[in-house]
């Protein structure tokens, strides 16, 4: 039901997508064709589980094995017309007593193995052991407890300071209480704690701590930090905290962001430079078609547009070549090299189709530069029309997306609420 509710919202926001985007629709057709399939995948998925729950759903269940933890199952139950959602419990499989004893001697073996852990045997134990809470793949489970039981905590660390007598070290009792299902026993070892030597990391930091320890038993309103540990001498030094370095890279990242910044901020003023170029060059085409078919040279036509350029006060790319042509003719520059330097500064190729048109003209005579100028004339008009409808186009997308999140929230408050009123 709800896929089917989904399906039909997928196929009204497409719907609404094409009648306002047609060239965005085609471009997504594939995407959105891609969409479609993955709702109609949703709808059959939907009506097969609705198939199996209602005609096929198992009612004979499988028991976990033991340690696997107990199954739980939801389930609709029927009746007389009325639905309810149950949660149905089923308990781990349950062993007989030879069973039972078999995995707890196996438990007893594994705990022979794994607990030394790291260490050679229980009557010299130098490093934390290993202990766990279930043992023969889950099947027996395991409680521990130690006596003494400040030494070794429920993750089989050993607290090696709380020994008194380093040299004596510590006789521990280990006591396991292993259960497997109703059955269970208590397995109980002794092991002997020894504090490590003083070349291993354990054993450095538990003389470390007798040195401390006997630090904060001096008396005063000052300490001395141990020259010496264990007879050993050591060095104090304070932590470098690095803050220096910090600085050095939060500098470095901020100098990779302002360079990424200016890089993107010459980008877009790049990008705007272009376009104003390009809306410049059509005003630029059209003038000069206008004062060629009155007959004014391609010369005058130029300071003609620079001078009502000038009047304006406001700065336009585009007519700043116009600016610079006349300048190099008015400093003694020819005119083919004028409009020949044009076409080398161009950074978009309608000025150099400018140069190249005028100068061709030049060399074959003025008799056709009119009817050139009037063709360019047309073709700059076209080239204004789509500029204008693909600027329409991008503000129209921009706000494709609010318009679909409102659609959405639309659906949600119209669908959410028929919803919960629906019994599936």
């Amino acid at each position: 039901m709800v896929s089917i509710v989904i399906f039909l919202g997928v196929l009204i926001i497409l719907s609404v997508l094409k009648s306002h985007e047609k060239e965005a629709t085609k471009k997504l057709g594939k995407p959105i064709r891609w969409i479609l399939v993955i709702e109609i995948i949703g709808i059959v998925l939907s009506v097969g589980e609705m198939v199996y729950s209602q005609w096929f759903y198992p009612t004979e269940i499988e028991r976990p094995d033991q340690g696997e933890g107990n199954l739980i199952e939801e389930y609709s139950l029927e009746r007389e017309g009325e639905k309810q959602d149950v949660e149905v419990e089923i308990e781990e499989k349950e062993y007989d007593k030879n069973q039972a004893e078999k995995y707890l001697e196996k438990a007893k073996a594994e705990i022979d193995n794994s607990f030394p852990g790291k260490n050679q045997s229980l009557d010299c134990i130098t490093q934390n052991v290993s202990i766990s809470d279930k043992y023969v793949d889950g099947k027996v489970k395991a409680e521990w407890t130690f006596s003494p039981s400040n030494i070794v905590d429920a993750e089989g660390k050993i607290y090696f300071e709380k020994i008194e007598d380093p040299t004596q070290g510590m006789l521990m009792q280990a006591s396991c209480e292993l259960t497997c299902g109703s059955y269970g026993e208590i397995y109980s070892f002794p092991f002997s704690v020894q504090v490590p030597d003083m070349n291993t990391a354990e054993g450095f930091q538990y003389y470390l701590q007798q040195s401390l320890d006997e630090m904060n038993q001096a008396i005063g309103d000052t300490v001395t930090l141990p020259g010496k540990i264990n007879g050993e001498r050591v060095t104090w030094r304070g932590i470098n905290e690095h803050r220096g370095r910090i600085v050095s890279i939060l500098g470095l990242v901020a100098l990779i962001g302002i360079i990424l910044g200016e890089k993107e901020e010459r980008h877009r003023e790049k990008k705007k430079q272009m376009e104003q170029m390009r809306a410049d060059y059509a005003d630029i085409v059209e003038k000069m078609a206008l004062y060629i078919a009155a007959g004014i040279g391609i010369r005058q036509s130029f300071q003609r547009i620079l001078a009502q350029y000038e009047k304006l006060g406001r700065k336009r790319p585009g007519f700043e070549e116009v600016r610079f042509i006349c300048r190099e003719m008015d400093s003694g520059v020819s005119e083919v090299q004028a409009y020949e330097h044009l076409g080398q500064r161009a950074i978009i190729p309608q000025y150099r189709k400018l140069s190249l048109l005028i100068l061709q003209n030049i060399k074959r005579g003025t008799e056709g530069l009119a009817a050139a100028f009037e063709k360019e004339e047309v073709e700059v008009f076209q080239m204004r029309k789509n500029r204008i409808k693909t600027a329409g186009e991008e503000a129209s997308t921009k706000l494709l997306f609010p318009m679909m999140g409102l659609l959405l929230m639309v659906l949600i408050v119209m669908i959410v609420p028929a919803l919960m009123n629906i019994n599936l």
